[in-house]
């Protein structure tokens, strides 16, 4: 007579570093008008990681801003520090967006299009999030581990 046995494990997964592109030079989707400029501002700040910013302040790791001066990117490393949220953005689609606040904002248009001059722009945090407003943005876990 045969009989079944189960075998179960458990892991758990502890940070996770991650990098990858936040912003370039151009319009947004969402028509806000970004400058090698205040890219360069943000060199070497460091800022919290936040899941999803658009719909909560869930902070899940922290990320420092690098502005690469040759391809005008600016570019982040970070670590997460939520096991939960790590899984999920490994085994989901993600990409990132900037948090950041403004002095004022000015509209100028074209005869094609309006955007929105961002004057006094300070980066205040990087958000994973599945619809970014800059589609070049870029998410990569670089590493992690499994206990």
């Amino acid at each position: 007579m045969s009989h079944k046995v189960f075998i179960e494990s458990v892991a758990s997964v502890s940070d996770g570093k991650i990098t990858g592109r936040a912003l370039i030079p151009g319009i947004s989707r969402n028509g806000n008008q970004y400058t090698p400029d205040q890219m360069e501002t943000a060199r070497n700040l460091g800022v919290p990681l936040k899941l999803d910013w658009e719909h909560t302040d869930e902070v899940i790791g922290s990320v420092v801003f690098n502005y690469d001066s040759t391809l005008q990117e600016m570019h982040y490393s970070g670590i997460v520090t939520s096991p939960s949220r790590l899984l999920q953005i490994k085994n989901g689609s993600y990409q990132v967006s900037i948090e950041a606040a403004v002095d004022e904002v000015a509209q100028s248009c074209t005869p094609n299009r309006c955007y929105n001059m961002l004057i006094g722009l300070t980066m205040e945090g990087l958000g994973i999030t599945a619809n970014p407003c800059i589609t070049a943005t870029t998410l990569t876990v670089t590493e992690s581990k499994q206990d």
